[in-house]
């Protein structure tokens, strides 16, 4: 029922909570309850009124023709006025169940406050090093401030470094770069108020 991640969503079921796909790509219009305007607003794509509520998001890899998607893992949170606020969660499936690697902060619809990344054993990633004159301020997470601060994102089996960047008021600037699962990299774009502006 769900297809792919990309960013936004893609397919809701509903009760209180909503179960939905990061992808806007092959909609479904018949199981589509929730879009994402290009504001970044949850809305009811019936009468484009704002969500408010529960979100649970299923995370599906790839499609297969004979089982169907498969899910990898889920996103957590509560939206209000349309928009991500509070404590949200990534979690990853294993055979031993789910494992949390994000925790993610929001408010108002842009990240704010904690945000850091676990490998599946739950040891902390961060790019973050110690300074040897100032261990005392060496934080292994980073504290977004009204949507600004250094994004990164790891691949979790290995803990390798996936994409890293920077946010300045909820949206992408300057360089981000995109890793290989060998820490090569693959991809370096610049942006500049969430558009790129060179590749």
């Amino acid at each position: 029922m769900i297809i792919e991640e990309v960013e936004l969503i893609e397919e809701v079921k509903f009760l209180d909570v909503v179960t939905l796909n990061e992808s806007l790509r092959d909609i479904f219009e018949y199981n589509l309850v929730l879009s994402v305007s290009e504001e970044g607003l949850y809305k009811y794509v019936k009468d484009s009124t704002l969500y408010n509520g529960s979100f649970y998001m299923t995370l599906h890899d790839n499609f297969d023709s004979d089982t169907g998607e498969i899910p990898y893992g889920f996103l957590s949170g509560k939206i209000e006025d349309g928009k991500k606020e509070g404590n949200w969660e990534k979690g990853i499936l294993t055979n031993k169940g789910a494992v949390i690697v994000k925790l993610i902060n929001y408010s108002n619809g842009v990240l704010h406050g904690k945000y850091q990344v676990f490998d599946l054993k739950g040891n902390v990633l961060t790019p973050n090093e110690v300074h040897p004159l100032f261990p005392e301020e060496y934080k292994d997470y980073t504290d977004f401030k009204n949507g600004t601060g250094e994004y990164y994102d790891y691949y979790y089996d290995t803990g390798i470094l996936k994409e890293k960047g920077y946010y300045r008021n909820g949206k992408k600037y300057y360089t981000w770069i995109v890793y290989d699962r060998q820490g090569n990299e693959i991809k370096r774009e610049y942006y500049n108020n969430g558009f790129i502006v060179n590749e």
